[in-house]
C-alpha cells in the first residue's frame, strides 16, 4: 500500500478543488502522482480526473512520460515531497529530448535555501516554468492558467512545470532564465504582487474563491513561446554542398528526430540517401523501401556493410555513440560526418565530425529541402536497383537464418521465442523494450506498425513505461520486454499493472545470469520465482522453455486479463555485445 503523504507546512494552504476543476476543464483526464496527497485525491476524482500513484517517484515519471507519448489525451504529473523533482528529473529531461508534451504540477518548493537553489537550477536547465496567479486570484483565473499551460506544453513539445504555490519573497525563486523566456502565466499586476506573504491571499486558497472573474487582467502579459533554434544560412549551405557531392549518403535518425520522419524521408529522396535509425527511434521509417534498419550493434551484416560504404553520414537528432557506430567501426574511413542536434554540447561528443549544426532537427531538414531544389545532386545517390533488392532481402533479422543455440536444461533460444511471439501476437501492438541484456531480441524480431508504437525505456523503468502505454491505448496490446534482473528490481510496479484494465504482456528473458558491476554475467538466484511474485501482485504467469508452451499466450489473448507475465528460460548468447566489449572506447583516429 502506498503511504499517503501528509501536506507539508508550505502546502497546507493549498485548496485542491479549483485545481482539480481546472485540470478537468483543460482536458486532463489522468494525473500521475509521485506520492498520495490525502486531501488532493477527492478534488481530482470529483471532476472525473483519474489518479494513479505508482510505488515510487521514478515509476510515476516513466508512467506519465509513456502515457503522454502514446495518447492524444492530456496527462499531468504531480510532484509531491521535497524529492519529487530530483527523483523524476531524468525522465523530465528525456521528455524534453524526445519532444513529449507533459504538464508537470509542482505544489511548493522545498524548505531551506540549499534545496531551493538546487530546484531552481534544475528548473532553469529545463527551461519551461510557469506560475499560477500569485495573489487575489479566482478559480476562474486558475482555470485559465492551467489551460494555457497545457496548451503551451503541446505547442513547445516538451514538459512544462507549473508552480501551484508560486514562490513569494520568502520562497524559492523561479528560474530567471525560464521567466525571461516564457514569462509568468496569469501574473497579477504590481499592486497584487506587493501583498504580504499570507497564504490566505494566494490565488488557490479557500479565501480566494470569492472572486470569479475569468478574464486576464489588462496589464498581464500573454504567454510568449520561443521559436525552435534554426541553423544559420552558412551551415545550411555547407551541408547542402556536402550532400550534392555525395554518391552514397546515409541518414541516421535518432529520438531527437521523432517528429521529423516525413521531412527526412523527403530529403533522403532528393539526395538518394538510405535511411537508418538508432535503437531509440526503432520504427521511424517502417514501410519505406530504402530503410535499412537499426544502425549499430543491432545491424544485420548487410546493413552494417551499406553504412560502412557511405561517403557521408548525416546524424539527425542522434549522438553517434558507441552503440550506434559500433565504437566507430561502422563508419567508413573516408566518410564525412555531419551532425544535427538541438543541444550544442552533443555535437562531436562521441565522434569527430566534419560539420555540426546546433539547431532543431525538423527545422534544419525543412531548410535543406529548398536549398537542394536549387542545387540538386547530379546523380541518384545510394538508391540503385541492386541496393533496393538487397534491402528487401537482407536488412531484416527475420530474413537472416541462424543456428539455434543448444537448448539444454529446458531452455529456448531467445530468437526462436521472439520470432514465435511475433507470429502469435496481433500486428497492432505497442512495444516497450527496456535497456538491458535482453533488449536485442525484441528489437530484432518483434515488429511494430510504426514509431508511435515503440518506446525504449530506461533501466528498471520498463514496467512503469509499459503501464503508461497500456493506459494510453486501452484497446491495444502492450508488450513489455525486459531481462530477469530488471523485472525483479521493478516487481513492485506489478501492483499498478494489475490495476490496469488493458491487455498487458510482460516477457521476462531469463538466461540464468545476472549482470555484475564488472559487466560480466553471474549465476542468477535459483530460489527466486518470478511467477510467484506476479501472482502475489495479482497478475497471471506462465513459464516458457519450449515452443509449445506459448499456447498459454494464445489462450490468454482470447481474454487478456489480468496482465500475463511470461517467464522465458532462454539460452545465453548476446552476440551484439561482442564488438562493444572488445573495444569500449570510441575510435578517434578518423580524419
Amino acid at each position: 500500500m502506498t503511504t499517503p503523504l501528509q501536506p507539508a507546512a508550505s502546502r497546507a494552504a493549498l485548496n485542491w478543488a479549483p485545481i482539480g476543476a481546472a485540470l478537468a476543464a483543460a482536458g486532463v483526464q489522468t494525473v500521475i502522482a509521485t506520492a498520495d496527497i490525502a486531501d488532493a485525491r477527492p478534488a481530482f476524482t470529483d471532476h472525473q480526473v483519474h489518479v494513479i500513484v505508482p510505488r515510487h517517484p521514478e515509476a510515476a515519471a516513466a508512467l506519465a512520460l509513456a502515457h503522454a507519448r502514446f495518447s492524444p489525451d492530456r496527462v499531468a504529473l504531480l510532484l509531491t515531497g521535497d524529492s519529487g523533482l530530483s527523483a523524476t528529473w531524468p525522465q523530465l529531461v528525456a521528455a524534453a529530448v524526445t519532444r513529449t508534451p507533459l504538464l508537470v504540477l509542482l505544489p511548493s518548493p522545498p524548505a531551506g535555501p540549499a534545496p531551493a537553489q538546487a530546484w531552481a537550477a534544475m528548473l532553469d536547465e529545463l527551461g519551461v516554468v510557469m506560475n499560477l496567479p500569485d495573489r487575489g486570484s479566482s478559480p476562474g483565473r486558475t482555470r485559465t492558467v492551467i489551460a494555457e499551460a497545457a496548451h503551451a506544453a503541446e505547442t513547445c513539445l516538451r514538459p512544462l512545470v507549473v508552480h501551484l504555490a508560486p514562490p513569494g519573497p520568502r520562497r524559492c525563486a523561479a528560474s530567471p532564465r525560464s521567466a525571461a523566456r516564457y514569462g509568468d502565466l496569469g501574473r497579477g499586476n504590481d499592486e497584487d504582487n506587493d501583498h504580504g506573504d499570507d497564504a490566505a491571499d494566494d490565488g488557490i486558497t479557500k479565501d480566494g474563491e470569492s472572486d470569479y472573474s475569468d478574464r486576464r487582467q489588462d496589464d498581464e502579459e500573454p504567454l510568449s513561446l520561443p521559436d525552435a533554434p534554426t541553423a544559420d544560412p552558412e551551415a545550411i549551405a555547407a551541408l547542402t554542398h556536402l550532400l550534392t557531392q555525395a554518391r552514397r549518403p546515409v541518414f541516421i535518425a535518432g529520438r531527437g528526430a521523432s517528429d521529423a520522419a516525413a521531412t527526412i524521408e523527403h530529403l533522403a529522396e532528393q539526395t538518394g540517401a538510405l535511411l537508418a535509425t538508432t535503437a531509440a527511434s526503432y520504427g521511424l521509417f517502417t514501410g519505406n523501401p530504402w530503410h535499412i534498419g537499426i544502425a549499430g550493434a543491432l545491424s544485420t551484416p548487410d546493413t552494417a556493410e551499406m553504412i560502412r560504404g557511405a561517403d557521408i553520414v548525416v546524424a539527425v537528432g542522434c549522438s553517434l555513440d558507441a552503440w550506434t557506430t559500433r565504437t566507430g567501426t561502422l563508419l567508413g574511413p573516408g566518410a564525412r560526418l555531419a551532425q544535427i542536434d538541438i543541444r550544442p554540447e552533443a555535437l562531436g561528443l562521441h565522434q569527430v565530425i566534419h560539420l555540426g549544426i546546433a539547431a532543431d532537427a525538423a527545422a534544419t531538414v525543412e531548410a535543406l529541402i529548398p536549398a537542394l531544389q536549387a542545387e540538386p545532386p547530379p546523380h541518384s545517390g545510394y538508391r540503385t536497383t541492386a541496393v533496393c533488392a538487397r534491402i528487401a532481402a537482407q536488412v531484416s533479422w527475420h530474413d537472416i537464418g541462424y543456428q539455434p543455440l543448444l537448448e539444454f536444461d529446458d531452455r529456448i533460444d531467445p530468437r526462436t521465442l521472439s520470432l514465435l511471439l511475433d507470429s502469435i501476437l496481433p500486428a497492432e501492438r505497442t512495444l516497450i523494450v527496456e535497456e538491458g541484456s535482453a533488449m536485442a531480441y525484441p528489437l530484432c524480431y518483434l515488429r511494430i506498425p510504426d514509431a508511435r508504437s515503440y518506446l525504449l525505456a530506461p533501466p528498471n523503468l520498463g514496467l512503469a513505461s509499459g503501464i503508461g502505454a497500456a493506459l494510453a491505448r486501452p484497446g491495444r496490446l502492450t508488450v513489455i520486454a525486459l531481462d530477469l534482473d530488471s523485472y525483479l528490481s521493478s516487481a513492485a510496479d506489478l501492483q499498478t499493472a494489475a490495476q490496469v484494465d488493458t491487455p498487458l504482456l510482460i516477457v521476462v528473458y531469463d538466461d540464468n545470469t545476472t549482470p555484475t558491476r564488472a559487466g560480466r554475467a553471474a549465476p542468477a538466484d535459483a530460489d527466486v520465482d518470478p511467477i510467484q511474485i506476479a501472482a502475489g501482485y495479482g497478475c497471471a504467469g506462465a513459464v516458457v522453455t519450449r515452443p509449445p508452451h506459448l499456447s498459454t499466450v494464445t489462450a490468454w489473448l482470447a481474454e487478456p486479463h489480468p496482465p500475463l507475465v511470461l517467464h522465458a528460460h532462454v539460452t545465453h548468447g548476446a552476440w551484439w555485445l561482442d564488438a562493444l566489449v572488445s573495444d569500449p572506447a570510441v575510435s578517434e583516429a578518423r580524419p
